[in-house]
């Protein structure tokens, strides 16, 4: 499968991560905030809205020290990471971000509520063969609501639109050419997808995520910025520069 599909549509990967895996992750993420017995995406909910209520600070705080849990960290095996790199598109050498999670909700984290439709560049700073996995721990069902991509039957180009410290937020006027399509999950599925993609979040209903990025290391234009990604958690402000802007568009013309 060409890397170019997954810059025009995104893909599920059903099971990406066991049942067991995600009770490990439940359990994990309770011990931080200080309840044992966490087993499920409910349980996990409600002792989020109970810490965001009691102490708001503290609260930001441990999500931070979620990001860091070592099953989080090592949310995918290498093999699996390589699998899914070869299923894309790319060969060795590969690179890998470390995961971080995401919390997308009105209550528990109200500036992350709905995303609007945008590019992930320039947050992820990455090869230009990134590929993101986005892991679901709850929260992206129909009845949740769930994720939101712009399709088309050819790779999509980065676009115009306002560069915030993050991400490049889609204009309307560019996205009406491509075809909207939601895309639900279950707890342990992934939806994997390219950063040129736009894609954004519904209803500000609390969703649950970690995502990661695999790299392509023979990129040339990475290999340009000095192999410099970004985290959600040390977001990279730096905006590109016009000879910057003008190698990805060249490079997106040639693939």
């Amino acid at each position: 499968m060409p890397i170019f599909d997954i810059n025009a549509q995104p893909r599920v990967e059903s099971g990406l991560i066991s049942e067991a895996v995600l009770k490990r992750i439940y359990h994990e993420l309770g011990i931080i905030f200080g309840r044992d017995g966490i087993e499920n995406y409910d349980q996990l909910i409600l002792l989020l809205e109970e810490a965001a209520k009691n102490n708001f600070s503290d609260y930001l705080n441990k999500i931070k020290a979620c990001s860091r849990s070592i099953f989080i960290r090592n949310v995918l095996s290498s093999d699996q990471l390589s699998q899914i790199a070869a299923r894309y598109g790319i060969k060795a050498p590969v690179s890998f971000s470390p995961p971080v999670m995401h919390i997308s909700s009105a209550k528990l984290l109200p500036e992350a509520g709905d995303l609007s439709p945008h590019q992930d560049w320039p947050s992820c700073l990455g090869s230009f063969n990134s590929i993101i996995v986005w892991i679901c721990l709850g929260g992206a069902t129909k009845e949740s609501g769930g994720l939101d991509f712009y399709c088309s039957d050819r790779r999509i180009p980065l676009l115009g639109g306002a560069i915030n410290p993050s991400v490049i937020e889609s204009r309307p006027e560019d996205l009406a050419q491509f075809e909207k399509k939601y895309f639900y999950v279950l707890p342990g599925d992934a939806i994997v997808f390219g950063h040129f993609l736009p894609h954004g979040s519904q209803n500000g209903k609390t969703r649950i995520a970690i995502s990661l990025r695999i790299e392509d290391a023979s990129d040339v234009f990475w290999q340009k910025r000095g192999y410099e990604y970004a985290q959600i958690t040390q977001i990279n402000r730096k905006q590109f520069t016009e000879d910057e802007l003008f190698d990805i568009n060249t490079l997106i013309k040639k693939n």
